[in-house]
């Protein structure tokens, strides 16, 4: 290894080494093409890693406390000596952006960046050449034959391609050469330096990949496709596995752009920049308009980047923007988005049963045994997917007008409705009718004819399996199936009826007997009888316990105490005293009330007020006294205090309040069966004693 001073000599003087280089830059396989065998594959890696080595240690200002170069020197030795420049450094990206070493090559390239200052103005004319070298290569993509822009006759068959008549070598370099550039501004502006990210937007790269990415690679897919059966196959795939890195870099370079120039500035903004915001925003939307012109990139950006969600977080963001566009955009993609979930669901895989359906058509000669198969084939469901998509826009048109416009302009849709809306037809397109119908005849029917899988026995000597015997059911092999095994066995036809069953019709389901279990059921709880209730004959034995005829006590509903309470026995004496007093009294109002009630009839339904006042002064009179009487009683029990004279001390309170909690206790706990669900237990014991 060279010590710093002979490094810088030998890499500044010496023309070999940048010869070297750039040879290696330019002719290295690059990422996902390094298909070499094993003894090469070795030395090709060390090389490799040996050349980046290079590059590194020449982007490197400061290799040791004593080993160093200023950044202003060394910006102008990298510069003027041409170490490094844009196409070198976008060679470094391709080779090493997409290994294990991406951050070292942005550590590469972002120290030659910041070093100098006039690599930026080298980057603006580096956007410039390859916009333009696009250009070149759209145009040498879309170049047509001879006579392609005169208008020629239907039976003439669809103007041929300059990409179908080129040579195999030069359509293959053609292929490559876009497949490379595609992907190094992929490595070179979303991997390694998206701050560059800007200068290529402002040349216009956008929309240069937009045209590219729905004319030019369509035409290339197209072009290869037609060529498939001229070329070896593994040169077909490689070709096709080209193609298809191309249609992923572009998505990925047009999505990196637009959310890094517009997008992210517009959601890190602050409040002072609202101005700058709202006119980010409108910049925004502008693009997305002009991508929705080509559907195929702006459905492909929404299946795979989700635009729906960064228009609303935009619509979230700005608030002063005018809401006609934006809506417009977010309806498109909403519909672009249905259209592509039914396509995915139509296009999907339908999974085969244990036996494969064809649908073979039958010819008219009923003397042919063997039907033929004819299936649909792509072109005729490209057609109408085509035309389907033309009559979305205009109605009125017929599928006949519809398919000549399209083979006349290369099967292109866009480019038939931009005609149409233009009234810029060719002459003998216009003549066609064009609300004529396509002349359907009538289809072929159809049989459906059993191809056994693999792992599917095979049919019988009628060359169909028995459909019944694989069938499955809930109802299989109960008392009325027919269908499998129980097919033998007779059915009970007394146990089929048709139409509703009368209720009074019970010889059917034997509801006498059902009605004789019951009643022998019921008889070990004593709750069932015959006859009429009224009467005393009973069919059935009941027990004495069973008869309940006691009437219920109401004596003590008046006495407000717990069932837990300490009764004292001059409380008991009192109240049993007092109910005594309540009995003779009742007696006596009912001795008294008898004559009064005996008096009154049907007719003189209305008491005398002077009767009503009489008794309510009566029972006025007896309510005073039995509270006279309570009064007196209280007031002479022994060992009461006055309590308005003689406030209760602090030890009464405590025993007072000890007294009133024990009773809350005791009634809270006597009475809790009665909410909520705690009486479960003594229900549930009681059903379990009951037999049920």
């Amino acid at each position: 290894m060279l010590d710093h001073p002979k490094f810088w000599c030998q890499v500044v003087n010496d023309e070999s080494v940048h010869a070297l280089l750039n040879s290696y830059l330019r002719k290295a396989p690059r990422y996902k093409q390094c298909d070499l065998p094993a003894n090469i594959k070795r030395k090709h890696d060390l090389v490799h890693r040996l050349v980046f080595l290079v590059f590194q240690r020449m982007s490197t200002t400061r290799e040791s406390k004593s080993e160093f170069i200023s950044k202003e020197y060394f910006g102008q030795l990298i510069y003027d000596n041409f170490l490094f420049d844009i196409p070198r450094l976008m060679d470094i990206s391709a080779l090493y952006g997409n290994q294990h070493s991406i951050k070292l090559v942005r550590k590469v390239v972002s120290s030659v960046f910041e070093c100098q200052q006039s690599y930026v103005s080298d980057l603006q004319q580096a956007a410039k050449t390859v916009v333009e070298i696009l250009t070149q290569t759209e145009n040498k993509c879309l170049k047509e034959g001879d006579g392609a822009n005169t208008p020629a006759s239907l039976a003439s068959g669809r103007p041929t391609s300059h990409l179908e008549e080129m040579d195999d070598a030069d359509f293959s370099d053609l292929v490559l050469f876009l497949s490379d550039i595609t992907h190094t501004l992929q490595a070179f502006l979303v991997d390694v330096y998206p701050k560059c990210s800007i200068v290529f937007f402002e040349a216009g790269l956008v929309n240069k990949l937009d045209t590219i990415f729905c004319e030019t690679l369509k035409a290339l897919k197209s072009a290869l496709h037609e060529r498939k059966s001229c070329i070896p196959f593994p040169t077909y795939q490689e070709l096709n596995t080209h193609l298809k890195l191309t249609h992923k870099s572009i998505l990925k370079i047009v999505h990196h752009l637009i959310n890094t120039c517009l997008l992210n500035p517009i959601l890190k903004a602050t409040k002072e920049d609202k101005d700058a915001q709202t006119a980010m925003a409108e910049r925004y939307f502008e693009n997305l308009t002009l991508l929705l012109s080509h559907r195929p990139l702006i459905s492909e950006l929404q299946q795979n980047f989700n635009l729906i969600k960064d228009v609303e977080a935009v619509l979230q963001t700005c608030h002063d923007i005018e809401a006609a566009q934006p809506e417009f955009i977010l309806q498109t993609l909403k519909d672009i988005f249905t259209s592509s979930s039914k396509n995915q669901r139509a296009n999907a895989p339908v999974q085969n049963g244990p036996s494969m359906k064809k649908l073979v058509p039958q010819k008219k000669n009923p003397s042919t045994k063997t039907p033929h198969v004819e299936e649909n084939t792509d072109e005729d469901m490209k057609m109408m997917m085509l035309v389907s998509s033309v009559q979305d826009l205009f109605h009125d048109l017929g599928a006949t007008f519809i398919k000549a416009c399209l083979k006349r302009f290369d099967m292109n849709p866009e480019k038939v409705i931009q005609m149409i809306l233009d009234d810029n037809l060719p002459p003998d397109i216009q003549k066609i009718n064009r609300t004529e119908e396509q002349a359907t005849s009538e289809p072929p029917k159809t049989e459906i004819v059993d191809q056994p899988s693999d792992t599917e026995e095979q049919p019988g000597p009628s060359g169909i399996n028995d459909v019944i015997t694989e069938r499955k059911n809930i109802y299989d092999n109960d008392q009325f199936d027919v269908m499998t095994a129980n097919a033998g066995k007779s059915v009970d036809k007394g146990k089929i009826h048709r139409g509703k069953k009368d209720k009074s019709d019970i010889e059917h389901w034997g509801a006498e007997n059902e009605f004789e279990r019951l009643r022998e059921l019921y008889s070990k709880y004593d709750l069932v009888k015959e006859g009429d209730s009224d009467e005393e004959d009973f069919s059935l034995p009941v027990r004495e316990s069973a008869v309940y005829e006691d009437e219920y006590d109401d004596t003590y509903d008046d006495v407000k105490v717990s069932a837990n309470d300490l009764d004292n026995a001059d409380d008991l004496l009192a109240r049993r005293l007092k109910a005594q007093q309540m009995i003779r009294q009742e007696e006596s109002d009912s001795d008294d009330e008898r004559p009064n009630q005996v008096e009154t009839s049907r007719q003189n339904f209305i008491e005398n007020p002077e009767v009503v006042r009489a008794r309510k002064e009566a029972a006025r009179q007896r309510r005073q006294e039995d509270f006279q009487r309570k009064a007196a009683r209280k007031k002479g029990k022994p060992g009461e205090k006055n309590q308005s004279q003689h406030p209760p001390t602090e030890g009464a309170q405590k025993e007072t309040r000890k007294k009133n909690e024990e009773r809350d206790r005791r009634r809270k706990e006597a009475n809790k069966s009665s909410r909520s669900n705690h009486n479960r237990k003594s229900l549930a014991t009681r059903k379990a004693a009951s037999g049920m």
